[in-house]
């Protein structure tokens, strides 16, 4: 199980799958037997042609999951990374955990045939330093990394510096919970662009993982994916070959439409419904799977934390007297019941309280050194 990062091998929080029909096509033109259809996390895209990942990018419609590699991907489940596009871990040269060597796996290619290297990483790095004030998704890189500090060894070896002591170098450099701030991209589709990287939308996008994008709507309603023959040569291809010929990302629209169209069979994986309708989609069909088969359906470790927001930009929530009197006179108890149907973890701070961030966040917290339970 490698987490929530790689849906395909483990369901998000919530996620939900009904059973495929067999003969019919989808409303895209694939085989319905062949092709597993996503709710999309966020409805309809707001920017389905952006899919430069060095600018905020339409992340949520399978560009994470299927097309973009990371050198170290993680088991969110555990929090235990591994390692993808490179071959193990970063050796560390110096004592303050600034310094390090990074090799990747010979045999990895672009779904464009071009071989990935080092320069495709050291390419990426010094672009998001050059356009830092223009592009709008390089933070990772820019507030992690030493300025020019990466090194060609060979075409699988580089070497790269830290600004300050960086124990967490493959999370902040590779994957971190759910996503990356660190997105690879291709030097030889970029750099002939020169400062049109910054503007560049990239509407025909080469990936390094075993699915590339076969098609999708202006209007942002969906994103159709299609594998790739060579899948063996991508980011994760050596994990094994992914089933699905074709993953289809699509928004089916409110939630009571949702729920309808699931237990129809139009689509076969929700990564978020309310416990509401869940109850309501598995009274329908004996054929819908939950994380759990009991309630609480969902896994009660969700990686995000749920709470009431307040806007600290609009008045009067931007004065903390009022945003602390309307949570001193809030029943958090009632919230969660009246949100999630009771099925949630209570936690003190705004972090989601898990097996992972428990020894991280929540005992340090606690004094006299009593450790906190469930």
């Amino acid at each position: 199980m490698i987490g929530i990062s790689r849906f395909l091998i483990a369901s998000a929080v919530g996620a939900m799958m009904a059973v495929p029909v067999q003969a019919e096509m989808t409303d895209v033109g694939t085989p319905r037997h062949e092709t597993l259809v996503v709710q999309t996390f966020d409805g309809r895209s707001p920017n389905p042609s952006e899919m430069n990942p060095l600018n905020r990018y339409a992340v949520w419609r399978g560009a994470r999951e299927l097309g973009w590699g990371y050198l170290w991907e993680m088991d969110t489940g555990t929090g235990t990374p591994y390692p993808e596009l490179a071959d193990g871990f970063p050796e560390v040269l110096d004592d303050d955990h600034t310094h390090f060597r990074i090799k990747i796996r010979p045999g990895v290619f672009w779904s464009d045939g071009e071989e990935f290297t080092v320069d495709d990483i050291i390419f990426t790095m010094a672009t998001s330093f050059k356009y830092r004030d223009q592009l709008t998704n390089v933070s990772t890189a820019t507030s992690l990394l030493k300025e020019g500090s990466w090194k060609r060894i060979d075409d699988y070896t580089m070497e790269v510096e830290t600004v300050e002591t960086s124990f967490d170098f493959i999370n902040r450099i590779g994957v971190m919970n759910w996503g990356s701030g660190f997105n690879i991209v291709p030097q030889h589709i970029f750099e002939p662009l020169g400062d049109a990287v910054t503007t560049f939308q990239n509407i025909d996008p080469v990936f390094l993982g075993p699915y590339t994008m076969h098609s999708y709507d202006p209007n942002g309603f969906w994103q159709l994916w299609e594998r790739r023959e060579d899948w063996e040569r991508s980011s994760y291809g050596f994990m094994g070959e992914p089933s699905a010929k074709y993953i289809l990302y699509k928004d089916f629209g409110p939630e009571e439409t949702r729920t309808l169209a699931f237990v129809q069979n139009q689509y076969d994986l929700d990564t978020f419904m309310s416990p509401d309708s869940i109850s309501a989609a598995k009274a329908r069909s004996e054929h819908v799977e939950t994380f759990a088969p009991t309630f609480p359906y969902h896994d009660m470790n969700d990686a995000c934390s749920w709470g009431v927001r307040f806007h600290q930009q609009k008045a009067p929530y931007d004065m903390p007297e009022v945003r602390w009197a309307l949570a001193l006179s809030l029943d958090l108890e009632q919230v969660g019941i009246n949100a999630l149907s009771g099925q949630f973890i209570a936690t003190g701070i705004p972090a989601a309280d898990t097996p992972i961030t428990r020894e991280v966040y929540f005992n340090p917290c606690v004094k006299g050194g009593h450790k906190l339970g469930h």
